[in-house]
């Protein structure tokens, strides 16, 4: 930001970090060790909708293009709107490299389109490993702040605090994670 930002009070949004999300699939090792998560074969990135024909036809073209990039990774690729307004790219590869390489490509196609400022998160699904069939929760990527965090969502919309700081402690020396706990948003009925 400029001085002359600052002096007429105005802001530029951040660019989104993308990088940052290769550093994943090594990391993910530590979480089936410590707190029992295993990766369940789907991730998604969130887009924020934007009112408008412009907006319309440019997801038109996201859309495909985005499915061909998946599909070079040997990924399957959905599109779905959860009741927010959010568009969810969601990627199924049984492989987490893949996977990773399949969000960076449709984050990519995203941003090339001009919609950096309304790329918002990417999320990885896991597993309870502890509990077959239970889902654990999820690791999201925020774009904007560069840094992942853990949410683990439970019935009725509660949280398992100790599960997401036991993932923390598994994965914050290993990946940028998000210090700040207020940051943490909750991502309730995730189409992931």
């Amino acid at each position: 930001m400029s001085l002359w930002d600052v002096v007429f009070g105005r802001d530029r949004l951040k660019r989104p970090k993308l990088d940052a999300l290769f550093t994943l699939p090594a990391a993910a090792v530590g979480l089936a060790d410590g707190p029992g998560w295993s990766y369940a074969g789907r991730g998604g990135v969130c887009l924020k909708r934007v009112e408008g024909p412009a907006f319309r036809e440019a997801v038109a073209e996201l859309d495909g293009v985005a499915e061909l990039a998946v599909k070079e990774f040997g990924g399957a690729l959905t599109e779905a709107d959860d009741e927010y307004g959010f568009r969810w790219y969601i990627v199924s590869d049984p492989d987490l490299s893949d996977l990773v390489n399949g969000l960076h490509a449709v984050a990519q196609v995203a941003t090339e389109r001009g919609f950096d400022g309304q790329l918002l998160a990417a999320v990885v699904r896991f597993a309870d490993e502890t509990a077959p069939g239970r889902p654990a929760g999820y690791l999201v990527y925020n774009y904007k702040r560069g840094s992942f965090y853990a949410f683990a969502p439970r019935a009725q919309k509660e949280r398992d605090h100790a599960a997401e700081l036991r993932v923390q402690a598994a994965l914050e020396r290993e990946i940028p994670w998000e210090r700040d706990l207020g940051r943490w948003y909750p991502l309730w009925d995730c189409p992931v």
